[in-house]
């Protein structure tokens, strides 16, 4: 896993959300059928855990009822994977 890279003339905000579209997409992408499906299920958890991770790092520039929603509906995703 890659650490978060912004583009150096990249708009903050677009960074944002590349960064979380990537990782969205990362799990997204991986097989998440048959046997492989828990395998799927951990690597979406954990990109879904460090999409919160980069929401709570621009947190003060979304204001705190966007970061709530995003937040939540995220950790409500991931919380419907692991049953």
């Amino acid at each position: 896993v890659m650490a978060y890279r912004f583009k150096l003339k990249e708009d903050l905000r677009e960074g944002v959300r590349r960064i979380a579209t990537e990782q969205i997409d990362r799990a997204l992408a991986a097989p998440h059928s048959g046997d492989k499906r828990a395998g799927w299920v951990h690597d979406t958890r954990k990109a879904l855990k460090r999409t919160r991770a980069l929401l709570r790092c621009v947190r003060a520039g979304l204001g705190d009822k966007a970061f709530r929603e995003e937040n939540a509906a995220l950790r409500l995703i991931a919380g419907n994977l692991s049953s």
